[in-house]
């Protein structure tokens, strides 16, 4: 989850931060996101060609425009970027533990991501062993262990984002009354822009 030196990375982050209102950044709990945010830190923050206010404000009126709530997506995308921040404490054979001074980014990522109980469940492995009957065996993670954890989660959450992003597009652009089997009309989708992995 880290990008190479001056690389370009996941371009809507870099919009949010440039063209989103006062309102809308603090409803995001956002601050300037070049070199705040650990899953983007290193990307570079601008380029000559784009002005990210602009570009934001037209990701998020096509977003609008086709129904794909873009409050939903600009809040699913700041809780990515502060669950990204939160840091572990603890060695490598010790019990982690979310670091005392990630307790509000975590509270933050809880909040805008819907979740409650993320200090648990990215610092403990559970496993169920069956045979008859059930058990529950809980291992504490190391912090290592727990920001492997941390980063699954996002990889996972974001990735669903962005299906959900392409699924809803494509039944947006369907036309009235279309068959999405019959396949003659479609618009294959390498990428879209400004969500790429991160």
């Amino acid at each position: 989850m880290k990008n190479p030196p001056g690389a370009r990375t996941c371009h809507v982050v870099f919009q949010v931060g440039a063209g989103a209102s006062e309102g809308r950044l603090a409803a995001l709990k956002g601050r300037g996101v070049a070199g705040a945010y650990r899953y983007v830190r290193g990307a570079a923050a601008g380029t000559a060609k784009a002005d990210d206010a602009v570009e934001y404000g037209t990701t998020d009126a096509a977003l609008a425009a086709l129904e794909l709530a873009p409050a939903d997506v600009w809040r699913t995308l700041a809780g990515l970027l502060h669950l990204g921040n939160v840091c572990f404490d603890g060695g490598d054979d010790a019990d982690s533990s979310v670091g005392a001074a990630s307790a509000a980014t975590l509270a933050a990522a809880e909040e805008l991501l819907g979740l409650r109980g993320l200090a648990r469940d990215l610092t403990i492995h559970e496993v169920q062993a069956g045979g008859g009957r059930l058990s529950l065996h809980e291992s504490p993670l190391t912090a290592e262990q727990a920001a492997h954890s941390r980063d699954s989660l996002a990889k996972r959450v974001y990735l669903h984002l962005f299906d959900g992003l392409v699924r809803s597009l494509n039944e947006s652009l369907r036309p009235i009354g279309g068959d999405a089997g019959a396949g003659r009309t479609w618009i294959g989708c390498l990428d879209v822009f400004g969500f790429e992995l991160i």
